[in-house]
């Protein structure tokens, strides 16, 4: 067993008479004592609270930093033990002369490098976003496990909201990815359990509706007068193919290539989940296929001309940056589409798979071959989609109680 004990250290002082706040560790009968930085007056120690009195005018800032080093001490005893390691043990005294990085950056660095090498190329991309999101916050100072506390998550979410204007579910995602990164360092070793900042913070997220385009809504953007050469012509043909032909992610449309169609069917390994698919396609969807193949038709390329064929994306970081980048400038220009095609709704192309299950779900379609077709790990997901259309139906029952 260990005891971590916060003392006022009355055998030491210094020219001003005031006397360090150590903490001290006992371990398998061995004693360590470590400085603080903390320098008061006995006056200003409160034995039973083993912390600085209110009465200091820096009491709370002190109190602070005895608390991050007490942490810090915390999170070495729990390495200690599960090492089976002793206080004299030079483990440990790496530990303690921070040999062995508590940097959250640098642990960072390695959860990264692993998600890579697991080809979890879009959550590599998302968690380093997130990353230097905070980097940029902290001005490229170094940053903790020990610094991430209660406190830090709130002021960091306060940053999101008011000054990047990040929405709620936005400043959710960013969390999360910190909650993931953390979860990963206690399964390591590398943090105690009972030091997980979101134990006590927790993550707030609002529930947002599923919006979906009706088909007379579709028809309109479709009948759009849009200029050939332009990028919003095949933003929207994409987009309306994802809507026809099985609500596709748009990762995987723009990597679809013409090997993928065999007159009928188009066949894929969805990115995302590394599930096969086959969706026979609809004749709205031929149609905007047919577009490519007379007009753009390119033996060797992608069927949706926005990935160059010419650029080497076997490195998937650089595939997975031009993906969301291409997302970014079709999600703004689908809301001027929306616009001008008289929609108020707030488009964006996931309301491609939305309005695909809906329509899929009124027509008839199986809930379970609609949930085959999206990719969905669970029928529960696709089971959202059911509810609205449940509710259409509830709302169009109401003509008998006029």
């Amino acid at each position: 067993m260990s005891s971590i004990t916060k003392m006022f250290d009355f055998s030491r002082s210094n020219k001003e008479k005031k006397h360090p706040v150590i903490i001290r560790v006992i371990h398998a009968r061995q004693v360590k004592q470590l400085m603080t930085s903390v320098w008061i007056q006995e006056r200003d120690w409160d034995y039973n609270m083993q912390k600085v009195r209110k009465s200091h005018p820096n009491s709370t800032r002190l109190n602070e930093m005895i608390r991050k080093k007490y942490n810090e001490v915390e999170e070495i005893m729990a390495q200690l033990h599960i090492r089976k390691k002793s206080l004299k043990s030079k483990y440990a005294a790496k530990l303690f002369n921070k040999e062995i990085s508590h940097s959250f950056f640098e642990y960072a660095k390695r959860y990264l490098s692993r998600i890579y090498s697991e080809d979890k190329f879009l959550s590599h991309v998302k968690a380093e976003g997130v990353i230097n999101k905070i980097k940029k916050y902290l001005n490229d100072n170094d940053l903790s496990f020990f610094d991430i506390d209660v406190e830090f998550l709130r002021d960091y979410e306060h940053y999101l909201r008011s000054k990047l204007n990040n929405a709620t579910n936005t400043i959710h995602a960013n969390l999360k990815v910190i909650r993931r990164i953390i979860y990963a360092a206690i399964d390591e070793g590398m943090l105690a359990p009972e030091n997980n900042p979101f134990i006590r913070y927790k993550l707030k997220e609002e529930k947002t509706n599923r919006l979906f385009l009706s088909e007379d809504e579709m028809e309109r953007i479709y009948a759009l007068d849009l200029e050939e050469t332009g990028k919003m012509y095949h933003q929207r043909n994409l987009f309306l193919f994802a809507c026809y032909v099985g609500g596709m992610r748009i990762s995987d449309l723009l990597q679809l290539t013409w090997s993928n169609y065999d007159g009928s069917h188009i066949t894929t390994i969805m990115q995302k989940t590394k599930d096969y698919v086959s969706v026979k396609i609809p004749k709205k969807g031929q149609e905007i296929l047919d577009i490519y193949r007379f007009k753009f038709y390119d033996e060797d390329g992608y069927v949706f001309p926005f990935l160059d064929k010419k650029e080497d994306y076997s490195d998937k970081r650089l595939l997975y940056k031009r993906v969301s980048s291409i997302t970014t400038s079709t999600n703004l220009n689908l809301k001027k589409i929306g616009k001008m095609a008289g929609i108020t709704k707030n488009m964006h192309f996931h309301m491609s798979r939305n309005s695909f299950a809906t329509m899929a779900l009124k027509k008839g379609i199986r809930i379970e071959y609609v949930s085959k077709l999206m990719g969905h790990q669970s029928i529960t997901t696709t089971q959202v989609y059911a509810k609205i259309v449940n509710a259409d139906l509830d709302k169009a029952m109401e003509i008998f109680d006029e």
